[in-house]
């Protein structure tokens, strides 16, 4: 008993009558749990070495915060306590209300997002889930026992509590750098590794899952105010084989790449050079050519999911398309923290986007010399772009000119009479297409084909509030079991099915269809409605592995495809369309600098990468952020395959960050140019140089025609 008494004691003097370890304790338990909260809420792991660092952070954070607060008085220093543990608790409740909207967590490089969310309010609030309020469940005991205890916070001896302070933070800092940076304190098989992901928060799902939420707040203020750069001493090795007789798509003259390699003197760029010129180089397969000469039209359609394409009796025209082309039933999206604008930009450059970013946005100044319009051009297409929106939300006619569209056509370009009153948020995609019809007109098809790329607005939220796309078909489903919201989404959704009738239509009249090819696919689920909802009028559990992903992907020519329709099973998202369009139409282009393949390549690595860096084959699915796998077969991944997948996809989408963040296609761009200038000034000196084999091959001095002849030739294949 008197071991008990003197443990009372013990407890009673060094913690409660203690004031600042009584609210350093406080303070401290209120935010962990909160973090616990929010864990428990994402399915996280509450045993990993992530919530040791989540503590380490925590009492180093409550430590400086409450040295802070003892310069104020005792009713002033509750107050301050109150008001951060409810900041915190809110923060953590918008974010995995945002995470349940877009599919993201928010960011302060991508806070134009949040427009996204005060703009369609109700539908925000619509797909929030009570549970997250369980987030200020910590803010409310706090204040109970604020109520309950009635105790002043007295004020300690300040150079006390300064020295203690400086002790204990430099203590904890040691013991969370140990636990940042030993790398048997995190996953083995995880794509980034902490370090790194602690100071450029680039993977916010997955910063999360090993700092916890205020921790990544933190680094993502940080790295907001103090950008950090992207490591780029990974391992890249050239190991790649290729079959006897195996014809390669040429791409850049491996000479000019060591020309780039041999004279890059900055540190990304140079890495970036020797990234992709060690990539596998794309080959010719019984695809190639099969649209050569033909038109495209690539249509990415907003908020379009597989209920377009589960229900031929509401859309027959999408049905035509997908039962006389090839489908991919395991195509994704992935959502991120700008979907629309970062997965139309993966579709035009096969790069993934920056999962935090805004990327065409953000950077919008940036040129992409191997995107789609430009290989198109370069084979003598007219290529242009339209969006039957304003430029409210993203600058698209700076974007795609920089991308290398002739002319890019907004809502106001398309003389569709835009405004709030009619439309109710957004025109309809059946105007759109029929305006599309008419740019073609002036099309010259005698001198040559045309490419476009059309980006459909009809099917956006909101869903839960009228509007005219939602209300104009919403009798479709009269009978039907399904919630108003999905209804008035399938009521969108018919608005472009009756464009998509009017776009074939208008083809044959002008004789065109047969010699246009058309690409569709969706840029993301529709996030504004619940998924629960959303699996009433599914096939499949969106809920499961990232399934709510899937949407719609579909290649059509009434000439070639319809004589060998196909639904196909290989895992793929956006990267892959640009090679595999690049391929059927047989273009030039340096396969290298893609990220995605060319689908039907015999060697085509059947996989779907998401942004936070999970994936999905036919084995199974890897969560990133929790470093679990769940299999699909009795085949099992070795550690060993785990990890050279996952340094694969780090490998890649941290290639395409240093691409864009450094403007990398233009600065290669330039130098390519520059060096072709130069061979060409070159080419009456060949015969005097002594050692110039490694640009100009075979000149034969003897014949002035036959020298200019292969200059001329080895230029070419410089850049095709």
């Amino acid at each position: 008993m008197k071991f008990l008494v003197n443990i009372k004691d013990f407890f009673k003097n060094n913690l409660y009558n203690n004031t600042y370890v009584f609210n350093f304790l406080l303070f401290f338990m209120s935010l962990f749990s909160i973090e616990m909260i929010v864990r428990m809420i994402n399915g996280y792991d509450l045993t990993s070495y992530a919530v040791v660092r989540i503590i380490v952070l925590l009492i180093i954070v409550c430590y400086v915060t409450c040295y802070v607060l003892n310069y104020f008085k005792s009713a002033t220093r509750k107050i301050i306590t109150a008001i951060l543990v409810f900041i915190g608790s809110t923060y953590a409740c918008l974010q995995l209300g945002f995470l349940k909207f877009l599919g993201v967590y928010a960011s302060l490089q991508s806070a134009s997002q949040a427009e996204a969310v005060t703009d369609y309010i109700k539908d925000f609030l619509k797909s929030f889930r009570p549970v997250f309020l369980a987030t200020y469940i910590p803010f409310i005991v706090l204040i109970a026992i604020y109520v309950i205890t009635k105790k002043r916070f007295y004020r300690n001896n300040k150079t006390r509590m300064l020295f203690s302070t400086l002790v204990m933070v430099a203590l904890f800092g040691c013991v969370y750098y140990e636990l940042l940076s030993d790398k048997s304190f995190q996953n083995p098989i995880q794509s980034i590794d902490n370090e790194e992901l602690f100071l450029t928060a680039s993977n916010p799902s997955l910063t999360v899952s090993e700092f916890g939420m205020f921790g990544f707040g933190m680094s993502d203020l940080r790295n907001k105010l103090f950008p950090a750069e992207v490591k780029t001493s990974l391992q890249i090795s050239n190991t790649h084989t290729y079959a006897n007789g195996e014809k390669l798509i040429s791409g850049i003259d491996d000479n000019m790449w060591e020309y780039l390699i041999n004279t890059e003197e900055d540190e990304n760029y140079s890495f970036l050079n020797n990234y992709y010129y060690t990539r596998k180089k794309a080959s010719v397969n019984d695809h190639t050519g099969l649209f050569k000469d033909k038109n495209l039209i690539v249509i990415m359609m907003e908020s379009a999911n597989d209920i377009f394409t589960e229900y031929p009796e509401y859309f027959p025209n999408i049905a035509k398309l997908v039962n006389g082309g090839w489908s991919w039933e395991n195509y994704y999206s992935p959502r991120n923290s700008c979907a629309t604008l970062n997965n139309e930009f993966s579709g035009m450059t096969s790069l993934y986007s920056i999962s935090n970013t805004c990327t065409a946005k953000t950077y919008i100044d940036n040129t992409y010399f191997e995107s789609i319009f430009n290989i198109f051009n370069d084979s003598n297409y007219y290529s242009f772009s339209a969006h039957n929106y304003t430029e409210h939300y993203y600058p698209r006619n700076q974007i795609h000119t920089n991308m290398g569209s002739n002319k890019y056509y907004g809502v106001e370009e398309l003389g569709i009479d835009y405004d709030d009153v009619n439309y109710q948020n957004w025109s309809d995609d059946d105007d759109f297409l029929a305006s599309v019809l008419n740019i073609l007109e002036g099309v010259d098809y005698t001198n040559g084909n045309f490419m476009t790329w059309l980006t459909t607005v009809s099917g956006h939220q909101p869903y839960f509030v009228d509007s005219n796309q939602g209300n104009e078909y919403f009798s479709m489903t009269e009978g039907t079991p399904y919630d108003f919201q999905i209804r008035r989404y399938m009521s969108k959704l018919k608005v472009l099915d009756e464009g998509i009738g009017l776009l074939l239509q208008g083809l044959e009249e002008k004789g065109i269809l047969d010699d246009t090819v058309i690409v569709l696919y969706g840029d993301h689920y529709p996030y504004g409605i619940d998924t629960k909802l959303l699996n009433t009028a599914l096939s499949y559990d969106t809920e499961v592995d990232m399934n709510a992903e899937q949407v719609p992907f579909i290649i059509y020519n009434s000439e070639v495809t319809e004589k060998d329709p196909h639904i196909y099973t290989d895992y793929t998202t956006y990267v892959n369309i640009l090679p595999t369009v690049a391929n059927l139409f047989n273009l030039k282009y340096e396969s290298r600098l893609y990220m995605g393949e060319d689908l039907f390549s015999p060697k085509y690595n059947s996989i779907a990468v998401f942004s936070d860096g999970s994936w999905k084959t036919e084995k199974g699915f890897y969560n990133a952020a929790t470093g679990v796998i769940n299999y699909y077969t009795d085949e099992e991944y070795t550690f060993e395959e785990l990890k050279s997948i996952n340094d694969e996809v780090n490998l890649k989408l941290k290639a395409s960050t240093i691409s864009v963040t450094t403007n990398y296609f233009a600065h290669i761009k330039e130098k390519i140019d520059n060096r072709l200038l130069e061979l060409e000034s070159l080419k009456n000196e060949a015969c005097l140089l002594t050692d110039n084999t490694l640009y100009v091959e075979s000149v034969d001095c003897s014949s002035e025609n036959k020298e200019e002849s292969e200059v001329v030739e080895e230029n070419e294949n410089a850049v095709d």
